[in-house]
């Protein structure tokens, strides 16, 4: 197991990744089993997945729903962009410098932001302008991988018959605590048709490879993940259903699934700010575009 743990104040998480999960996705773990059995037979009869397939058996991108995804993972096999534009800003909460200047201290050891320049914190005179400025950032590369996921994600799902759809809307979840508060936006999401319905999914990228950077990717992954059940906790609602909770993430060529574990007293544990043992777990699986 390779585990992360970090602290601050109210808020703890530990992210842990099971290195036998990456090859096969246990559906009944989380309860999904009907679903994949669905997945198996809308697939099975969904002929532009098919010629998607043989397309990416060829090497070359035949005309079908998958066209525009197909082209796009073939940039984004070749981006080489390693800069990990920062997608989280943690600013602590004024009450009393002394106070202030220990939670700084240890913001800093957390490493939630991970650009390659920035300190992680923003100064104490920032201003909302400037923290948006900071977290919209996308690079060229990461936005042609970006552009990959989302069009292979809606080619996936645009029969299924759901009433969702995948967004590159890059939207902000903000979390607050006792101590200090911190923003994380995501490259798009998997929201509900209907006013006023659910996110049901996250979308996080990166133009270099996971392995590269796995510690930092991680940690961002984590706080977005926190941040959403923060600002979301949906009690008594599906998201908080086994398998519910999910990050749809790619880096460079490699698509990424990310499964979040927690029980109810995690979300008491970030809504009350009190001392408690108790984690969050994210189980990452990891299937590779092969587009060559």
């Amino acid at each position: 197991m390779k585990r992360h743990e970090a602290t601050c104040g109210a808020m703890r998480r530990h992210v842990e990744v099971a290195a036998g999960e990456r090859n096969q996705f246990d559906w009944k773990r989380f309860n999904l089993d009907k679903w994949g059995t669905k997945a198996n037979e809308l697939l099975a009869n969904y002929s532009s997945w098919k010629a998607y397939c043989d397309g990416l058996a060829a090497g070359t991108v035949f005309e079908s729903t998958f066209a525009l995804a197909h082209h796009f993972q073939l940039q984004a096999a070749n981006t080489s962009d390693a800069t990990l534009a920062p997608n989280v800003v943690i600013t602590p909460i004024a009450f009393r410098t002394r106070n202030k200047t220990d939670l700084q201290r240890r913001l800093h050891q957390m490493h939630l932001q991970t650009p390659t320049k920035s300190t992680g914190l923003l100064p104490d005179d920032s201003d909302p302008e400037e923290i948006r400025n900071l977290v919209n950032h996308q690079t060229k590369d990461e936005q042609i991988v970006n552009t990959a996921l989302v069009n292979f994600l809606s080619a996936l799902t645009l029969r299924s018959g759901l009433p969702n759809h995948w967004t590159l809307h890059r939207k902000s979840f903000k979390a607050y605590f006792t101590h200090a508060s911190f923003e994380a936006r995501t490259d798009g999401y998997l929201e509900d048709t209907k006013p006023d319905g659910k996110i049901r999914a996250l979308i996080e990228v990166k133009a270099v490879a996971r392995e590269r950077k796995r510690k930092a990717i991680c940690m961002q992954e984590a706080a977005q993940m926190v941040a959403w059940i923060r600002s979301h906790p949906d009690r008594g609602g599906c998201l908080n259903l086994p398998g519910r909770r999910v990050h749809v993430s790619q880096d460079r060529h490699e698509i990424y699934i990310t499964i979040a574990e927690y029980n109810g007293d995690y979300i008491d544990y970030l809504e009350k700010d009190t001392s408690s043992d108790v984690y969050l777990t994210m189980h990452e699986l990891v299937h590779g575009i092969q587009v060559s």
